[in-house]
């Protein structure tokens, strides 16, 4: 008995081992799951269930279906749904009403249980009556300035008779969202009037908070008695709440005053004296004003108050203006350090205007610490007269129109005098290592070589060493190109600091080095305003031309760029935003359908470019 038991256990244990089993690995499943039925069918009628019953071709899972699953039109309808391995049941709270086509749009809350891969194809349309609602409405949603489509954002109609029916204060009707090529279709609609509105929903409410998120809109009426296919909407991002002034608070020192949006222009004054010049400075994000105290030395910490009045203005041009009474306290904290937050270009045109910008407001210049110089020696002096400040004293620009020929022979003679002075160092070191040698200064009177307006050239300009020792380096040393020299005293702050000297190398750009772009803007007699640009691949905006065609870009570095034209129907030089609740539409933006490849030496012509909207 006991031989049997063990032949009969060693006999099982081999048709275990030898039972069928799963395989395992093989070729990944890459198939959408598709639907093999449904009650009730797409596009059916005389619908009376409180259930949706769906059956897949494979087992399926359901995630985060009640914010995925859009049902159109919206009413509020409660539902629960469930997952039987390959079936998808809604459950509906209430009977559907009657007479009513509905839309069930899942997005991305359907996929397969083993790979994940989404319903393709994940909507479901029925009629709760005799009759099925069979208007559409299809396009592509687009950013405004790139062209680029937008992904996941809602497109929504609403009641066009219904002045409160808009996308910041209501949810709309009917709804969808666009997929990755930034397509969207809403079926099965009722033939009405609607307005379309398209928007960013970050945090689902389906409702648009412009200060935060993009929005767009068709900018007409939608009589549905008939499709409305390929629409393209442009969307954009632009805050209309109403400016409105926050708090003003001690900083510091100084005294900070805030707003709920960025600000685009503001003034300050003062109650008592209108007429005295207010020093005061604005935050990166142009939300928060800052006015200094140092600009009253009688003032009595936490004792006195100034009255000032503030006027600012928004993008939109939502405006507020604010009395208010500053008090400072004295504090400990160190205000932020001068620094320069738009230094001079490198590379530039003989003709150049210099745009200079500080991150606070300048209440001194030093004029006589602000120069053109090659190497160390001086060349041109900057003077007041050139010099035109912003209304903050926080920028300034001046322009300056510089002779080649003349920079070049001063370079070349101060370079042979350098490499004189080296060769002669080097053979009185030869002859006797003690031997001292004064290079400390360059004689530039030369009437060949004299500097511009008068400076003298030796001041400064130190090309040797000054004392030779025995491991004086008697090479010839390389004269140093035009720089643009600003003294450590050249900017004082409001705060009474100062920035280091510094030498800004200056270069000028060789046209061999670049390519050119040409073209002509047609049909201006229509749009006589217009904006062109020329446009890195990010998008980053590299040269600027205003209502001229034919239109040239020169010095355009190698690499690749698009040229793209705002119609500018206010001609005021900025591309601006449209109104979504007058359906006035944002200012037109036009690409050449042309990647350009731009090398060194290459005219690129003929970009033309045909004004449409």
């Amino acid at each position: 008995m006991r031989k049997i038991a063990i032949s009969s256990f060693i006999i099982a244990i081999i048709f275990s081992c030898a039972s069928v089993q799963s395989p395992t690995g093989g070729p990944k499943d890459e198939e959408n799951p598709y639907v093999i039925s449904s009650i009730p069918e797409d596009q059916s009628i005389n619908f009376s269930g409180k259930e949706v019953r769906i059956v897949f071709n494979e087992y399926i899972k359901s995630e985060q279906l009640f914010s995925q699953l859009i049902i159109t039109p919206r009413m509020g309808l409660e539902f629960d749904d469930e997952v039987r391995k390959n079936e998808l049941i809604i459950s509906f709270d209430e009977p559907l009403p009657d007479s009513t086509t509905f839309t069930l749009n899942f997005r991305e809350g359907i996929k397969d249980i083993t790979e994940g891969n989404l319903w393709e194809n994940p909507v479901l349309s029925f009629s709760t009556g005799n009759y099925i609602d069979s208007m559409q409405i299809t396009g592509t949603l687009k950013h405004v300035l790139t062209h680029e489509p937008v992904e996941k954002y809602v497109v929504g109609i609403y009641d066009a008779e219904v002045d409160t029916a808009n996308l910041r204060l209501a949810e709309p009707y009917y709804f969808t969202t666009t997929d990755p090529a930034g397509n969207f279709l809403l079926r099965n609609i009722k033939q009405d009037r609607y307005r379309l509105f398209a928007f960013e929903d970050a945090n689902n409410d389906l409702i648009n908070q412009s200060a935060s998120e993009s929005y767009g809109f068709y900018d007409s009426i939608i009589d549905l008695t008939t499709n409305y296919d390929s629409l393209i909407i442009y969307t954009y991002r632009n805050n209309e709440d109403t400016l409105k002034f926050k708090k003003g608070v001690p900083s510091g020192q100084d005294f900070r005053l805030t707003y709920n949006k960025g600000i685009q222009d503001y003034s300050a004054t003062l109650l008592a004296d209108t007429s005295e010049f207010l020093y005061t400075g604005i935050s990166a994000d142009a939300k928060e004003l800052t006015i200094y105290n140092s600009q009253f030395p009688n003032y009595t910490f936490d004792q006195d108050s100034i009255g000032v009045v503030i006027s600012a203005i928004d993008s939109v041009g939502f405006s507020t203006t604010d009395s208010l009474y500053m008090i400072f306290r004295d504090s400990k904290v160190d205000p932020a350090t001068l620094s320069m937050t738009k230094k001079p270009e490198s590379s530039i045109l003989k003709n150049h205007t210099f745009n200079i910008a500080f991150n606070k407001p300048i209440l001194q210049t030093n004029y006589d610490s602000i120069l053109f110089r090659i190497d160390s020696i001086p060349y041109q002096q900057i003077n007041a007269s050139d010099i035109e400040w912003n209304k903050y004293k926080t920028a300034f620009t001046f322009t300056e129109s510089f002779n080649l020929n003349e920079i070049d022979s001063l370079q070349s003679h101060y370079q042979q005098l350098a490499d004189s002075l080296a060769k002669q160092a080097k053979t009185d070191s030869t002859s006797s290592n003690t031997t001292e040698s004064d290079s400390s200064a360059v004689n530039t009177e030369k009437e060949d070589a004299k500097p511009k307006n008068g400076l003298n050239s030796n001041k400064d300009a130190k090309i040797g060493k000054g004392k030779n020792s025995k491991n004086t380096n008697t090479r010839p040393q390389n004269i140093k190109g035009l720089n643009l020299y600003f003294g450590s005293d050249a900017f004082i702050s409001m705060h009474q600091d100062s920035l280091p000297s510094a030498a800004y190398p200056i270069q000028f750009k060789k046209p061999e080095d670049f390519a050119i772009v040409q073209g002509n803007i047609e049909n201006t007699d229509e749009y006589p305003h217009f904006i062109i640009q020329l446009i890195d691949e990010s998008f980053t905006v590299l040269d600027t031309i205003r209502n001229e065609t034919p239109y040239t870009f020169s010095y355009v570095k190698p690499g690749k760029a698009k040229v793209r034209v705002i119609i500018d129907d206010n001609n005021n030089g900025k591309w601006d935003p449209g109104n979504p609740f007058t359906l006035t539409p944002p200012e037109t933006v036009i690409y050449l359908d042309e990647l350009l490849t731009m090398k060194a030496n290459w005219e690129l012509l003929d970009k033309n470019i045909l004004l449409v909207k």
